[in-house]
């Protein structure tokens, strides 16, 4: 997948780099690329409703769609965590 590619040669990259900071790779298969910080479902109820949609933009989704909703919810998850570190 493009996706775990991207991932892939940045993490090549800086490993090449001797890059010091700590830095996690994270994987999700059959996931588009996008993940983050999506509308979360308790707080903004209408824009999380307007999710799906996205299947139609990107293949994966379409195809994959209960991994990708469950990869939207970790990479939350990671991203709070991260910050809040």
């Amino acid at each position: 997948m493009a996706a775990e590619y991207s991932v892939n040669v940045l993490k090549s990259y800086l490993e090449r780099k001797n890059y010091t900071h700590d830095f996690k790779v994270i994987v999700c298969p059959n996931v588009s690329h996008l993940t983050g910080m999506m509308p979360n479902k308790e707080r903004e109820k209408k824009l999380y409703r307007l999710i799906p949609l996205i299947g139609f933009m990107y293949k994966s989704f379409g195809k994959h769609k209960k991994g990708c909703m469950e990869a939207f919810a970790k990479s939350e998850e990671e991203i709070i965590n991260w910050l809040s570190a």
